[in-house]
């Protein structure tokens, strides 16, 4: 019997808890992998964008600053929904 239940016993390394990911957490990685990724071609992405506008350089350089915000907006949002995801674990285990 002893030697059914070590054949059954799965090792998992590290703590089992944290290792599982929640379709949200999932969510928010891919929305951070995402945003990182723009961040580092917001100069392309904006200029790009004045190009189909048919805007100057000096509003192009508006373009870019907007967008920028706007990223800077959402990766705060992103780590807002991290806060909420670790407070509502913390919540759970009490």
């Amino acid at each position: 019997m002893k030697e059914q239940r070590k054949q059954e016993t799965q090792v998992v390394p590290g703590h089992g808890g944290r290792m599982g990911l929640t379709m949200p957490m999932r969510l928010l990685i891919s929305a951070q992998m995402l945003l990182f990724i723009l961040s580092l071609e917001d100069e392309e992405t904006a200029r790009w964008l004045a190009d189909q506008a048919g805007l100057s350089a000096h509003q192009a350089g508006f373009v870019e600053l907007a967008l920028s915000l706007v990223l800077l907006v959402l990766w705060g949002l992103c780590m807002i929904g991290w806060v909420r995801i670790a407070h509502r674990n913390s919540e759970d285990r009490k």
